[in-house]
């Protein structure tokens, strides 16, 4: 079984949970009791820190009903306070002093991670209340290797020559008396430069020259990507009797990491980056729980949880009041905000802007989108152990020249539990 940590969760992961001989992503995860499951993903919503574990425990098939589906049940417990106060603190750091170069970087990649977390608990009124408190945060800048394949200062122009096929002129295909077609190659594999598309002479501006001798893999760059989040969590709990208890639980995981880094970042045309699209995520898992003691043998238990995760995708190439580039391509028959992705194109065997391009004006959220821009479509339907998923997708109307932002508020679920659980008394013999 394996499940991805932190903020990845949130979006359907590469690695898929499989356990039992069941279907990818069939497990059921609880923290304190309470669904934590992302419902499209099939993974974790919040990886709870691992000094906020108290204990888990991990249900295979033939679980009890209460639990309602899933081929396994991870159950985590979170740490409550105690009478006496408790804390710690650490931190971690790994940098590319002491890294090895990749066998296609030039020299070793760049890499920053910075991870820190502390930990408290204690009593807020003795032997009643308590409360804990964790908290983790990473900042982590990373190289990564881009190798692409872009073409010459002279293919740019037209001058073909380098390479080693035949490149033929269309417009002289013709039939022979055998039915077969023939075309006549352009002299010296040299297409005239009033034969070039002046829409693709016009894209060509977002692609680099080559940085490395070649024609194949001649583009390489260490892009760095931020991968930053900040795991928080608060518990209470507090004894209202002898017999009854109640305990209510929050977290909340803010992270901001690319979701892809396009081949010529920081070396396109301007400030562009083709290709890059930025991804906000935000993890929210709550429980609030209510155990009354009935009998030695019997006690009630009632618990209401939510969970939801948020992603906003932020495309960097969206620039407040810039420029329609389909306009001034000469491109027909897309307006601003028609098209959501607009067709691919580009030629073949080189690493070009294709569907990079398009999402030059995909309605996706631009850097000055603010927070307050941003709405939350949430699902509260749920009764007695069940809960209901809603897929939700808000693209909302921006104050700039395209629709923004795009954002996905994937599902969220309400679980409410009563739990009543007698236990019959056992003989000396160890039998009922």
């Amino acid at each position: 079984m394996a499940s991805p940590p932190g903020a990845f969760s949130l979006t359907p992961p590469n690695s898929l949970n499989v356990s039992d001989g069941a279907r990818p992503g069939s497990q059921l995860f609880l923290i304190d009791g309470g669904d934590a499951t992302n419902q499209r993903a099939r993974s974790i919503i919040v990886t709870p820190d691992i000094d906020e574990i108290e204990e888990f425990r991990v249900a295979g098939s033939n679980f009890s009903a209460e639990y309602g589906y899933g081929t396994n049940v991870v159950n985590v417990s979170t740490k409550s306070g105690t009478n006496q106060f408790h804390g710690n603190a650490w931190y971690f750091n790994r940098n590319d002093t002491f890294a090895g170069r990749s066998f296609f970087a030039p020299s070793v990649a760049d890499l920053s991670r910075h991870q820190t977390g502390v930990g408290i608990g204690g009593p807020i009124i003795r032997n009643r209340t308590f409360f804990f408190f964790s908290y983790e945060g990473q900042r982590e800048a990373s190289g990564r290797i881009s190798i692409a394949t872009v073409p010459t200062a002279k293919m740019r122009g037209g001058d073909l020559s380098e390479l080693p096929q035949t490149i033929f002129d269309p417009t002289t295909s013709q039939f022979n008396a055998q039915g077969v077609v023939t075309r006549q190659p352009f002299p010296g594999n040299v297409i005239q430069k009033g034969r070039l598309d002046s829409i693709s002479q016009l894209f060509l501006d977002w692609v680099p020259l080559p940085n490395t001798a070649g024609l194949v893999g001649n583009f390489r760059i260490q892009p760095v990507a931020h991968n930053d989040y900040n795991h928080y969590t608060g518990k209470l709990d507090h004894r209202l009797t002898s017999k009854d208890s109640l305990m209510a639980r929050w977290t909340y995981r803010p992270a901001n990491f690319p979701n892809s880094i396009g081949p010529y970042d920081g070396y396109s045309k301007d400030d562009y980056s083709p290709g890059t699209i930025l991804k906000n995520t935000e993890a929210t898992s709550g429980v609030a729980a209510w155990t009354r003691i009935i009998s030695p043998t019997t006690n009630l238990e009632v618990r209401a949880s939510y969970s939801a995760p948020f992603v906003d995708y932020v495309n960097v190439n969206i620039k407040p009041g810039g420029t329609d580039w389909t306009a001034k391509a000469g491109i027909q028959g897309f307006g601003p905000g028609v098209s959501d992705g607009f067709p691919g194109f580009g030629p073949s065997r080189f690493h070009s802007p294709e569907a990079y391009i398009s999402k030059l004006k995909r309605r996706t959220t631009g850097p000055s989108s603010a927070r307050g821009d941003r709405k939350k479509g949430t699902d509260r339907s749920g009764w007695f152990g069940l809960f209901f998923a809603r897929y939700f997708t808000r693209r909302l109307a921006g104050n700039g020249k395209y629709p923004t932002p795009f954002t996905t508020f994937w599902p969220s679920s309400l679980r409410i539990q009563f739990k009543y659980l007698a236990i019959s008394p056992v003989s000396r013999a160890g039998f009922t």
